[in-house]
């Protein structure tokens, strides 16, 4: 995902089923018993590899049954199948333990000061069965143990991992996560993650790094670097400029008012398409995230596009002397999307495009401002 130098990060997320406890022949074991009462055959590797590695009960059962499951009868039938699971767990021995290299990489973890969590697609009952038998909370907080609630779509959609980066109060691309499966790869990958280390046996290394989004790939987490983070443990700066109004051209040249309107206009009504086309749990972090990294209120992001769609879509713009929108509006506005940007680019050449392309955006409107209330030059 990054080119060049390979940044500091701050945070890590792990993946628990298949990274912290190497507990998949188990799982394994517990589906193919259920299937075979379900549905009379029990599933293959295939259907395993596909359809319930890093997957949530909801979505294995509505493939098991073929059919979306009643919310009222899923936990019966997750906890039929779990209960069958925690049996092969404690008859396991000394092979339900801490995956190898964990327990150092924890301890390491919580010395250095580096913030971390867990984004599991596993259900409550079992995520307690593991704090009381792995003793997981020694190393983590309730807040950074991030299981399926049910709240949102599970892997290899992006919201656990949002969440999880949220939780260590950073965005994703702060953050380190380790993956084992391809759902969870994937929902780390759409999540925009900084460093996404994938783990397995040897023999699945070339499969691993071939997946999208990929960037290292690990037999186990004795091979963690933790070089890979600050050792200040505390979240970066945005590092974006600043809006700086007497850095904005002031060249007119030959284009008149309505000129540079129309490209403000195109730019703008691109960009609430993007907006909108956002989920509702998307645009939650969004704001969320404006709020913590500007330190003002939510809703002063949805009053900049209100503020800068008035001016960049009114036909009559010589009346928008009062309308216009002030150097604090444009200065929030420029860093927030310069630190979307960056959260949500992983290429550095296209990433300098899209920071080039806010910017002409920033000065468009800076200058149609100018042009139509021209007083506004004298405060500068």
């Amino acid at each position: 995902m990054n080119g060049g130098c390979l940044p500091e990060f701050q945070g890590l997320i792990f993946d628990f089923n298949g990274v912290l406890l190497w507990d998949n022949e188990l799982h394994e074991t517990a589906w193919r018993r259920y299937s075979a009462h379900l549905r009379g055959t029990p599933l293959s590797d295939q259907e395993m590899r596909e359809h319930v590695h890093g997957r949530v009960n909801a979505d294995i059962f509505a493939y098991l049954l073929g059919k979306p499951v009643a919310s009222a009868d899923l936990p019966i039938l997750a906890e039929a199948k779990e209960s069958i699971y925690r049996e092969l767990c404690l008859a396991a021995g000394d092979i339900f333990r801490l995956s190898p290299g964990a327990v150092e990489l924890l301890d390491a973890m919580q010395n250095a000061g580096i913030p971390f969590a867990i984004a599991t697609s596993s259900a409550e009952p079992n995520v307690r069965f593991y704090i009381d038998h792995l003793h997981l909370d020694r190393w983590f907080e309730p807040e950074r143990l991030i299981y399926d609630r049910g709240l949102y779509p599970g892997k290899p959609a992006p919201y656990i991992y949002l969440e999880a980066a949220e939780r260590l109060g950073m965005l994703p691309a702060e953050c380190v996560v380790v993956e084992d499966s391809s759902a969870g790869i994937q929902a780390a990958t759409a999540a925009g993650v900084g460093w996404l280390v994938a783990l397995g046996p040897p023999g699945r290394h070339p499969e691993l790094r071939t997946l999208p989004g990929v960037d290292e790939v690990i037999v186990d987490l004795h091979a963690f670097q933790l070089s890979l983070f600050s050792m200040s443990g505390s979240a970066k700066p945005d590092g974006g400029r600043s809006f700086d109004r007497q850095h904005v051209s002031r060249k007119t040249g030959d284009e008149s008012i309505a000129q540079i309107a129309q490209r403000v206009r195109t730019t703008f009504a691109e960009r609430v398409d993007h907006w909108k086309a956002r989920s509702l749990i998307e645009r939650h972090w969004i704001l969320r995230d404006f709020k913590k990294r500007t330190g003002l209120p939510a809703d002063r992001w949805l009053e900049n596009l209100r503020r800068i769609e008035t001016l960049a879509t009114a036909s009559d713009l010589e009346a928008l002397a009062v309308e216009q929108p002030p150097i604090s509006v444009l200065g929030d506005y420029y860093r927030h999307m310069v630190v979307m940007a960056k959260t949500f680019t992983r290429d550095e050449e296209l990433l300098a495009a899209q920071l080039e392309s806010i910017e002409s955006w920033i000065e468009d409107v800076d200058r149609l401002s100018i042009l139509i209330h021209p007083a506004e030059r004298d405060a500068i």
